[in-house]
């Protein structure tokens, strides 16, 4: 019961992640919480490709291409499937 619960609540979350964040805020928001460090400057790999972290994010390839374009702003950077932070700090301010 207690495992049908949290997954209730994990589906709950998802969906509100969906409708009440920006695409901008969605991947700001994965970023952040598969990154390495607490501040500064870093890298991270995308376990998948961006097709599949689109779907996951619930948007389109294009949208999650716009969203990394205007993360640019706050020091992120992709490269194929590297992306790099330039301050995890700003970032968590989107």
């Amino acid at each position: 019961m207690g495992c049908l619960s949290q997954h209730l609540l994990t589906t709950m979350e998802c969906v509100a992640n969906d409708r009440l964040h920006t695409a901008q805020q969605r991947v700001a928001e994965y970023l952040l919480k598969h990154c390495p460090v607490d501040g500064g400057a870093t890298s991270l790999r995308l376990p998948f490709q961006k097709s599949l972290l689109a779907g996951m994010l619930g948007l389109a390839p294009e949208a999650l291409s716009r969203a990394f374009s205007s993360l640019r702003r706050v020091g992120v950077t992709v490269r194929g499937r590297i992306v790099q932070i330039g301050d995890v700090n700003a970032l968590r301010d989107v």
